[in-house]
């Protein structure tokens, strides 16, 4: 027969409760990776931020539609980013560094739009509003 934990005794010796949270040593550094420049990690909200490069490299005037689409892909759902004015310099580099950033899958398609696997029209949007210069429109599909 096995012991059971009293969670009313509480902690000790012989109280039975828990005493070790093995995760413990991992909370005060869990904001380390974000303040982190260049890192990749993560806002409060679990949104990415834009690497150093990209908020350096602002062209002026860009303006990006982010939308979610399904239509020709077999049922699967992806986000399509089209530069409508002031198109991104390079693509192939902006598709690498939003796919690492999303934990994605990320390509640029014939006609110079950026396709990201799954619906991550929120989270694209925020990393591209990160970009100075930048001004996102959410389009519908």
């Amino acid at each position: 027969m096995t012991k059971r934990i009293d969670p009313s005794r509480g902690p000790g010796k012989d109280g039975g409760g828990l005493t070790h949270s093995p995760f413990a040593a991992l909370r005060g550094r869990a904001g380390d990776a974000a303040s982190v420049p260049g890192s990749g990690g993560a806002d409060a909200d679990g949104s990415p931020e834009p690497d150093d490069a990209h908020r350096a490299s602002s062209g002026s005037g860009e303006r990006v539609e982010v939308r979610r689409e399904r239509k020709g892909r077999g049922g699967k759902t992806v986000t399509q980013l089209r530069w409508l004015c002031g198109g991104a310099e390079d693509l192939t580099e902006t598709a690498r560094s939003l796919g690492a950033a999303l934990g994605t899958g990320a390509r640029v398609e014939e006609g110079g739009a950026i396709v990201l696997q799954g619906d991550l029209v929120e989270r694209a949007a925020r990393w591209l509003e990160g970009r100075p210069g930048t001004e996102v429109v959410r389009g519908t599909s």
